[in-house]
């Protein structure tokens, strides 16, 4: 979910449609997914004139996921993660986004009937 101005701005929830062999690679995946999106989003408020310098900052709950983003150490464990998915890698060097710590239980998790 991303908010601008406090309110929520948009959303998603889908079924991977891959099989992943850690919980670091599926919250590393969920994170490029939320990156892309958050990017989009940057500059579609760019084209109307709300430009912002700052990166587009993503709270993720998965400390492995931080920890292989911010050091890009690749183990026995995360060398088969696929190319694609390190566009956040991208993403997060060149200062466009930012990720930071947030445990499961402060995680807002929103219900709609």
């Amino acid at each position: 979910m991303f908010k601008y101005l406090g309110a929520p701005i948009t959303w998603s929830s889908k079924k991977q449609t891959l099989v992943t062999l850690s919980s670091t690679e599926d919250e590393y995946i969920a994170l490029c997914e939320a990156g892309k999106e958050g990017i989009w989003l940057k500059r579609l408020l760019e084209d109307f004139g709300q430009h912002d310098t700052k990166p587009v900052l993503i709270h993720e709950d998965n400390q492995n996921c931080i920890r292989f983003l911010k050091h890009e150490r690749s183990s026995q464990r995360t060398k088969h993660i696929d190319v694609k998915y390190n566009f956040v890698q991208d993403l997060y060097d060149s200062n466009e986004l930012d990720v930071e710590y947030c445990p499961s239980q402060s995680i807002l998790i929103l219900i709609l009937y």
